[in-house]
């Protein structure tokens, strides 16, 4: 199997073979992985003509077996797992007004996908080793929104798999009531050459932008449906 483009081998170690087995209870099916993983580690290097100064992207690439459905094993496939961490996703609401706070900065892979590079989304960031989702949640919207919001007012929403046929990446989805009437304005750390505006809209008025053609990230969808069938089981 060729490596994608822009992609280098930098072991020449073979990739042993895993079985897979699923130990069903219930409805859910639970599986067990190997320890034991040998790893073919492969960086992923980016194309685009931008300075982008993250870590490259280290995924493995197994030779696996599987259990199927009717309990025998499917025969050697291969996949390729990319590992880049877990991430939050915070969507700030002020009850009194209706309006939640929503941010733009640009973005790399909406670019190279051909969208809006600039598209309207939630506050976001990966889960650093040594904290909480939920710490990284309090601190992503201080450094891109200014927002101070205090401990142990987030409301935890859905967790949930990115892109799972290869990503092992979770988001962890949060909502916090506050006062928005003095949020704004650009952000973001100088450190990472962050530039970040935040805008203030009507929850409708968001979801009706998400309708009329955009395509944005899937936290960003995800956490405003969220959080309007909250506010309509309130109602109920």
């Amino acid at each position: 199997m060729s490596l994608p483009l822009g992609r280098q081998e930098r072991s020449s170690e073979q990739p042993s073979l895993l079985c897979l087995r699923k130990n069903l209870s219930g409805e859910n099916g639970i599986i067990a992985i190997p320890v034991q993983l040998r790893r073919a580690a492969i960086s992923r290097f980016s194309p685009l003509q931008f300075a982008l100064n993250d870590s490259p992207t280290v995924s493995d690439r197994y030779t696996l077996s599987f259990e199927k459905f009717d309990g025998t094993l499917s025969t050697p496939v291969v996949r390729e797992i990319v590992d880049r961490g877990h991430a939050v996703a915070v969507l700030p609401f002020d009850p009194a007004t209706g309006k939640v706070l929503l941010i733009r900065q640009f973005l790399a892979g909406a670019y190279a996908a051909g969208v809006d590079p600039w598209p309207l989304q939630t506050i976001a960031g990966m889960i650093d080793t040594s904290e909480s989702a939920a710490d990284t949640a309090l601190r992503e919207a201080e450094e891109e929104t200014g927002l101070k919001i205090p401990a142990g007012s987030l409301r935890p929403g859905p967790v949930y798999l990115v892109s799972p046929g290869a990503f092992t990446e979770i988001v962890h989805v949060f909502h916090v009531e506050i006062d928005l009437s003095d949020a704004g304005g650009v952000h973001g750390l100088a450190s990472e050459s962050e530039d970040i505006r935040s805008g203030i809209l009507l929850l409708d008025d968001a979801l009706a932008e998400l309708r009329n053609g955009s395509v944005p990230p899937s936290l960003t969808l995800i956490a405003l449906l969220d959080l309007k069938l909250h506010l309509l089981s309130q109602v109920a």
